[in-house]
């Protein structure tokens, strides 16, 4: 099971990085930790 939320967060980060790629890190800015 904490494989697949391992799997899951994993697929999150890269979703944020090609977010943050497109829009320049702007993206990040509004939502950084």
């Amino acid at each position: 099971m904490q494989e697949i939320n391992d799997m899951k967060k994993r697929r999150v980060d890269q979703n944020l990085f090609w977010l943050e790629q497109r829009s320049g890190g702007i993206y990040v800015k509004f939502h950084s930790k």
